[in-house]
């Protein structure tokens, strides 16, 4: 952050002001921090709504974590499939049978049957052009 403070906006000093000296007494020059103020009171005046509002917010985070591992679950799965495309690929291109391809790599056949299939019919194709199509329902390029 920068120590200069012509760097930093009216509004943002406004904010960092107000949430240092918080008091009733501090007005706020901007309708944004208005509103901001006018929740915080909303909240403090009413200790069934700070519950409410701390169950909304714990609640958030909750989802926020569920989402990023998902989406690194995901990401992790989609990052196996691409290496197991290129190997299989490479492989392909080498000559290898599927049952070499499958005992080099430590995969039980059953398991990377459908993706050496799609594999087998698209080998000139990219990665990441054979993935979409190893991922679409039909699975088969037009």
């Amino acid at each position: 952050m920068s120590k200069n403070s012509e760097d930093i906006s009216p509004e943002l000093k406004e904010l960092l002001y107000y949430m240092e000296h918080t008091t009733e007494e501090i007005s706020c020059s901007t309708s944004r921090l208005q509103e901001i103020k006018n929740h915080v009171n909303i909240v403090k005046s009413s200790e069934e709504i700070g519950v409410k509002y701390m169950q909304e917010w714990e609640e958030k985070i909750l989802e926020k974590r569920k989402a990023r591992a998902e989406g690194l679950a995901e990401g992790r799965a989609e990052g196996e499939t691409f290496r197991l495309i290129q190997l299989i690929k490479k492989k392909i291109q080498k000559s290898k049978s599927f049952i070499q391809i499958a005992d080099e790599l430590e995969e039980e056949p059953d398991n990377i049957q459908s993706l050496y299939e799609c594999i087998s019919q698209n080998i000139n194709l990219t990665t990441e052009e054979i993935y979409k199509i190893y991922i679409s329902p039909d699975k088969t390029e037009d």
